[in-house]
Protein backbone atom coordinates (compact mmCIF):
# COMPACT_ATOMS: atom_id res chain seq x y z
CA UNK A 1 0.00 0.00 0.00
CA UNK A 2 2.78 2.00 0.70
CA UNK A 3 4.11 1.43 -2.77
CA UNK A 4 1.11 2.55 -3.85
CA UNK A 5 1.08 5.65 -2.61
CA UNK A 6 4.73 6.60 -3.35
CA UNK A 7 4.18 6.70 -6.70
CA UNK A 8 0.93 8.82 -7.00
CA UNK A 9 -1.87 5.54 -6.80
CA UNK A 10 -4.87 5.52 -5.30
CA UNK A 11 -6.13 2.26 -3.78
CA UNK A 12 -9.75 1.36 -3.83
CA UNK A 13 -12.01 1.31 -0.95
CA UNK A 14 -12.70 -2.55 -0.68
CA UNK A 15 -16.22 -3.48 0.70
CA UNK A 16 -15.50 -7.31 0.53
CA UNK A 17 -16.64 -8.99 3.28
CA UNK A 18 -13.66 -11.55 4.01
CA UNK A 19 -11.16 -8.02 3.89
CA UNK A 20 -13.57 -5.61 6.17
CA UNK A 21 -15.19 -7.66 8.93
CA UNK A 22 -13.02 -9.11 11.57
CA UNK A 23 -14.87 -12.60 11.14
CA UNK A 24 -14.86 -12.07 7.58
CA UNK A 25 -12.75 -14.85 6.36
CA UNK A 26 -14.68 -16.83 9.07
CA UNK A 27 -17.97 -15.82 7.26
CA UNK A 28 -16.46 -16.76 3.48
CA UNK A 29 -14.70 -20.43 4.78
CA UNK A 30 -18.64 -21.23 6.36
CA UNK A 31 -20.36 -20.17 3.05
CA UNK A 32 -17.95 -22.46 1.22
CA UNK A 33 -18.99 -25.35 3.48
CA UNK A 34 -22.44 -24.96 2.74
CA UNK A 35 -21.51 -25.21 -0.98
CA UNK A 36 -22.42 -21.18 -1.47
CA UNK A 37 -21.67 -17.51 -1.93
CA UNK A 38 -21.00 -15.20 0.95
CA UNK A 39 -24.75 -13.43 0.98
CA UNK A 40 -24.34 -10.22 3.57
CA UNK A 41 -28.09 -10.70 6.00
CA UNK A 42 -31.15 -9.11 5.15
CA UNK A 43 -30.67 -4.94 5.54
CA UNK A 44 -30.57 -3.70 8.99
CA UNK A 45 -33.22 -3.40 11.22
CA UNK A 46 -32.07 -1.01 13.93
CA UNK A 47 -28.59 -2.21 14.27
CA UNK A 48 -25.70 -0.59 13.42
CA UNK A 49 -25.14 -1.27 9.49
CA UNK A 50 -22.73 -3.63 8.40
CA UNK A 51 -20.14 -0.55 6.12
CA UNK A 52 -19.15 0.66 9.75
CA UNK A 53 -16.45 -1.61 9.39
CA UNK A 54 -15.64 0.09 6.15
CA UNK A 55 -15.61 3.18 7.51
CA UNK A 56 -13.41 2.19 9.96
CA UNK A 57 -11.24 0.82 6.82
CA UNK A 58 -11.53 4.16 5.45
CA UNK A 59 -9.24 5.60 8.46
CA UNK A 60 -6.92 2.99 8.22
CA UNK A 61 -5.72 3.68 5.13
CA UNK A 62 -6.04 7.83 5.17
CA UNK A 63 -4.05 7.35 8.04
CA UNK A 64 -1.45 4.88 6.14
CA UNK A 65 -1.09 6.78 3.17
CA UNK A 66 -3.15 9.98 2.98
CA UNK A 67 -6.63 10.63 1.60
CA UNK A 68 -5.30 11.72 -1.88
CA UNK A 69 -4.07 7.63 -2.11
CA UNK A 70 -7.65 6.32 -1.26
CA UNK A 71 -10.77 5.85 -3.92
CA UNK A 72 -13.99 4.11 -3.28
CA UNK A 73 -14.12 0.67 -5.01
CA UNK A 74 -17.21 -1.13 -4.70
CA UNK A 75 -16.97 -2.19 -8.43
CA UNK A 76 -17.45 -5.86 -7.12
CA UNK A 77 -20.69 -5.34 -6.06
CA UNK A 78 -22.14 -7.08 -8.54
CA UNK A 79 -25.68 -4.97 -8.23
CA UNK A 80 -26.76 -6.25 -11.94
CA UNK A 81 -27.02 -10.18 -10.85
CA UNK A 82 -30.04 -11.41 -8.36
CA UNK A 83 -29.25 -11.26 -4.36
CA UNK A 84 -29.00 -14.66 -4.34
CA UNK A 85 -26.45 -14.70 -6.74
CA UNK A 86 -24.25 -11.62 -5.35
CA UNK A 87 -20.49 -11.98 -4.46
CA UNK A 88 -19.67 -11.32 -0.80
CA UNK A 89 -20.58 -7.36 -0.45
CA UNK A 90 -21.62 -5.13 2.52
CA UNK A 91 -24.39 -3.87 0.49
CA UNK A 92 -27.03 -5.97 -0.66
CA UNK A 93 -28.57 -3.60 -2.72
CA UNK A 94 -27.16 -0.11 -4.23
CA UNK A 95 -30.22 1.96 -2.56
CA UNK A 96 -28.01 0.63 0.85
CA UNK A 97 -24.74 2.94 -0.85
CA UNK A 98 -26.25 6.00 -0.23
CA UNK A 99 -26.10 6.19 3.73
CA UNK A 100 -22.75 4.97 3.36
CA UNK A 101 -21.62 7.77 1.02
CA UNK A 102 -23.63 10.14 3.46
CA UNK A 103 -21.36 8.76 6.52
CA UNK A 104 -18.27 8.99 4.40
CA UNK A 105 -18.93 12.45 3.81
CA UNK A 106 -19.51 13.53 7.65
CA UNK A 107 -15.93 11.72 8.68
CA UNK A 108 -14.12 13.04 5.52
CA UNK A 109 -15.75 16.29 5.01
CA UNK A 110 -12.64 18.01 3.14
CA UNK A 111 -11.59 15.10 1.11
CA UNK A 112 -14.92 13.21 0.52
CA UNK A 113 -15.26 14.23 -3.11
CA UNK A 114 -11.56 13.01 -3.89
CA UNK A 115 -12.19 9.78 -1.97
CA UNK A 116 -15.55 9.40 -4.04
CA UNK A 117 -14.05 10.18 -7.28
CA UNK A 118 -11.60 12.99 -8.03
CA UNK A 119 -8.65 10.71 -7.02
CA UNK A 120 -9.51 8.12 -9.63
CA UNK A 121 -9.68 10.82 -12.26
CA UNK A 122 -6.15 12.58 -10.79
CA UNK A 123 -4.91 9.05 -11.92
CA UNK A 124 -6.99 8.08 -15.14
CA UNK A 125 -5.84 11.83 -16.32
CA UNK A 126 -2.32 10.94 -15.75
CA UNK A 127 -2.45 7.57 -17.57
CA UNK A 128 -4.42 8.98 -20.34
Amino acid sequence: IRRLAERGGVIGLNNTVAFVLPNGPQLIREAAKRGGRYAPPAPETGNAPRWLGLLDHAHHIVELIGEEHLGLGLDLCEFDKPEGERNNSLFPTSRHVAPFVDALRREFPHAADRILGENWMRVLEYLG
